[in-house]
C-alpha cells in the first residue's frame, strides 16, 4: 500500500537525520483524525507528523500528509478538498505526495496555497535501486528543470531519484530541504535539527584487492591464458550461488530498455544482457564483466539490482548525482571487469612480447607513446589490435588497463 511505503520512507529519513528535527521530537502518525471545529469531529488524514520541543506535551508543529496513487496526474479537485481540510486543523501545514504527476492548475492551486508537492517514485524503476533512498544521500544541485517536469508531467522517468519536491518555492530531491522549506514561514529555523551527510556505506576496496579478488576467480576457473571463459564463470556460479545469466535479450518493446547494456537483479540473483545491435562482442563482454563484478564483490548488500548503459564504462563514477556509494559501486565494477577480462600478469607479459616484436622503446616518453605522428599511431594500432583480439575485448578497455600500469602515453 502506498500510504505504508511513504510512513515507511518518511520514518527511516528522521532516523538517519535526515528530517527536520531529531527522532525523539518528531512523532509519526497513520490514520490519525483531529478536531475540526467546522465539523464538530475529527478529520482523518493519511499520515500525521508532530514536531515536539523539549519538555513540552503539545505539539509546536504539525504537518498533514495526503498519499496518493494515481494511474493519471492528481486533479485539481482533490487538492482543494485537502486544502479544506488543513485549514480547519490549526497550525498545520499540508504535503501531497503521489506516484504520478500533478495537473497544472493542481500544482499553480498548491503552489498558492503553500501546499508541498513530491512525487515518488518507486525505487524498482531507478537506475540503481538502494537500500538507502537516493534522495537522502545526494550532495547534488537539484535540477529544477526535471523536477519541475516530473512534477507537472506524465509520463516522466527519473534515473536516479525516488523523490521530486516543490515547497516554499524551492525544488529539491531530498526530504530534508522539502519539509524545511515547507515550514520555515512559521517557525524559526534554529530549532531544526541539522542535516546529517550519510557516510558512504560502501567499503573503499584498492585496486590491488579487487585484482586479488579477480585472480582468485580465474585460478578457481582453471585460466590459461587468452580470452577469459566468462561463461565457465557463469556455469559456477550457477551451481554454486544460483546465477541465472540470460544473454541476447530483446529490449521491451515500449522502449524503456533501449538504452540498457545490461541489468544485475540480486532476488533472485540474475544477470541480463541485452541484445547489441551493433554486434560489439567486446562490449557485451565487458558488461557481463561488469555485472559479475557487482556479484562478486558483494554489492548486494548495498542495492537491490541496478542497470548499466555505455557511458556507465567511460568514467569513473556518476560523479554529477552526489551519490558516494554509487560512485564506488560503479567504478569497483569497472575495475573489477578490467581486472577480470585483462589478467594483470599475462597482460603485462604479452605487452612486452609485443613491444620486443615492434621495436619499442622507452625514449622519455613511455614503451607505448602515441600523438599526433602516424609512426606512433601505427604502433599504438599494432599493440593494441593484438592485445584486443587476443583478449576478445574492445579498444578502449585495453587502453586504460595500459594507462592503469603506466605502460601508455596517450599524448593526442
Amino acid at each position: 500500500m502506498f500510504e505504508a511505503k511513504v510512513f515507511k520512507l518518511l520514518k527511516r529519513a528522521s532516523a538517519d537525520g535526515q528530517f527536520i528535527g531529531p527522532p525523539d521530537r518528531c512523532k509519526f502518525f497513520q490514520k490519525k483524525g483531529y478536531h475540526s471545529k467546522d465539523r464538530g469531529s475529527k478529520i482523518i488524514f493519511d499520515i500525521a507528523i508532530e514536531y515536539y520541543l523539549p519538555g513540552h506535551s503539545s505539539p509546536l508543529m504539525l504537518i498533514l500528509v495526503e498519499c496518493k496513487d494515481y494511474g493519471r496526474p492528481v486533479p485539481i479537485n482533490d487538492a482543494e478538498e485537502f486544502s479544506s481540510k488543513i485549514e480547519q486543523v490549526s497550525g498545520s501545514k499540508g504535503l501531497i505526495i503521489s506516484t504520478n504527476a500533478f495537473a497544472r492548475s493542481t500544482f499553480e492551486f498548491c503552489r498558492s496555497k503553500r501546499i508541498g508537492l513530491a512525487r515518488y517514485y518507486d525505487k524498482s524503476t531507478l537506475k540503481w535501486e538502494l537500500d538507502r533512498s537516493p534522495s537522502s544521500i545526494s550532495t547534488s544541485t537539484p535540477n529544477w528543470v526535471d523536477i519541475h517536469t516530473g512534477l507537472t508531467i506524465d509520463p516522466h522517468n527519473s534515473r536516479h531519484f525516488d523523490l521530486y519536491c516543490y515547497t516554499g518555492n524551492t525544488y529539491s530531491h531530498s526530504l530534508y530541504t522539502c519539509f524545511r522549506n515547507l515550514v520555515r514561514d512559521t517557525i524559526n529555523e534554529s530549532i531544526f535539527a541539522p542535516t546529517k551527510l550519510q557516510p558512504p556505506s560502501v567499503e573503499y576496496l584498492s585496486v590491488d584487492e579487487i585484482e586479488a579478488a579477480s585472480d582468485a576467480i580465474l585460478k578457481r576457473t582453471g585460466y590459461s591464458g587468452g580470452a577469459v571463459e566468462l561463461d565457465a564463470i557463469c556455469q559456477w556460479q550457477s551451481m554454486k550461488a544460483g546465477l541465472n545469466v540470460r544473454t541476447g535479450v530483446a529490449p521491451a518493446d515500449n522502449g524503456s530498455e533501449d538504452r540498457l547494456l545490461g541489468r544485475i537483479r540480486f532476488e533472485p540473483l540474475e544477470i541480463t544482457i541485452f541484445r547489441d545491435t551493433g554486434g560489439y562482442r567486446g562490449r557485451q563482454r565487458f558488461t557481463l564483466a561488469h555485472e559479475l563484478g557487482h556479484h562478486f564483490l558483494d554489492h548486494g548488500r548495498h542495492m537491490a539490482g541496478e542497470y548499466c548503459e555505455e557511458d556507465d564504462f567511460e568514467r569513473d563514477g556518476p560523479t554529477d548525482i552526489g551519490i558516494d556509494d554509487i560512485c564506488r559501486l560503479e567504478w569497483q565494477a569497472n575495475q573489477f571487469a578490467s581486472c577480470l577480462l585483462l589478467p594483470k600478469r599475462d597482460f603485462v607479459i604479452d605487452f612486452a612480447n609485443l613491444a620486443h616484436k615492434y621495436n619499442l622503446e622507452d625514449r622519455g616518453h613511455g614503451i607505448l607513446f602515441v600523438d599526433e605522428q602516424s609512426c606512433n599511431q601505427r604502433n599504438f594500432f599494432l599493440v593494441t589490435n593484438a592485445l584486443r583480439l587476443k583478449y576478445d575485448v574492445s579498444r578502449r578497455v585495453v587502453e586504460i588497463r595500459l594507462k592503469q600500469f603506466g605502460l601508455l602515453n596517450d599524448a593526442r
